[in-house]
């Protein structure tokens, strides 16, 4: 980091990373002197990550969960400000950011109703877990409703990807039909969905998973 401040987002996969672009960008706008470093889970999103937040000074996988491990990145990077998108809540490297004074952050926050009853089992644990964020702001009074079971620092504070700028795409197809896009399918979405769609429309299906592209397309 050189020297800099750090400000470290960690966006768990590509949806994640696409949210918190117009976020990034106020924050980098504002904090043009501090050391951006971006985390994320999957390959897509350290590849969307790249693309997309491009101005970051560093982007990485996030580290392993080990006590050891988070002790050992915290300890290095101390950041200033630790912000995550949407979830992907890990107790040892949140315990471990709040030992070196980093101030935690949850963005765009949610969380199924099933997370909520896992949570729900070990009340002690999850009540621990979360006061080491300092400020949780969800997309809704329906996810805030569930934070709270669990801590009193929850602020509605809407959806990141409702923020999202249209991107512009080159296409060199060419159609006189109505079209319609559909996208971040799952099995067996796609062949409801295509039973129903009349078949004078120009359909973009775009399956959540890139692998599922050739299985999907036999359809």
């Amino acid at each position: 980091s050189q020297g800099k401040e750090v400000i470290w987002i960690h966006a768990v996969s590509l949806g994640e990373t696409k949210a918190v672009q117009p976020l990034f960008q106020t924050l980098r706008s504002k904090y043009p002197k501090a050391f951006f470093l971006i985390t994320t889970t999957t390959a897509t999103g350290l590849a969307e990550a790249r693309r997309s937040l491009g101005e970051a000074d560093q982007f990485a996988y996030l580290p392993i969960d080990l006590s050891f491990i988070t002790r050992r990145f915290a300890q290095k990077l101390r950041p200033k400000l630790f912000i995550l998108v949407e979830g992907d809540f890990w107790p040892n490297l949140l315990f471990h950011l709040k030992k070196v004074g980093t101030k935690t952050i949850l963005v765009s926050g949610k969380m199924s109703e099933r997370s909520t009853k896992r949570f729900s089992f070990f009340p002690y644990f999850s009540k621990k877990l979360f006061i080491r964020l300092d400020l949780l702001s969800v997309q809704n009074e329906e996810y805030a409703k569930r934070f709270r079971i669990f801590t009193n620092r929850v602020h509605i504070g809407g959806n990141l990807k409702l923020d999202l700028n249209p991107q512009k795409v080159e296409c060199s197809l060419s159609f006189k039909e109505p079209a319609i896009t559909i996208s971040c399918t799952h099995a067996p979405e796609e062949e409801k969905l295509l039973d129903l769609i009349p078949k004078d429309l120009f359909i973009f299906l775009a399956p959540r998973h890139p692998e599922r592209f050739d299985e999907v397309a036999k359809l």
